[in-house]
């Protein structure tokens, strides 16, 4: 638990995956972390608050 808040944990590629699949067939995603979107859908319209 202490590893996730200092950032020294693995994140999870799967879920950045099912979400990013999702907002592939929608008109794009709001997110406040774009990196994790962008490596595997290079062509997701990726908006930041």
């Amino acid at each position: 638990m202490v590893a996730k808040r200092l950032g020294q944990a693995a994140k999870n590629p799967v879920a950045a995956i099912f979400i990013g699949a999702f907002a592939a067939n929608r008109m794009g995603l709001l997110t406040r972390n774009p990196h994790d979107f962008i490596r595997w859908f290079p062509r997701l319209k990726v908006r930041e608050p």
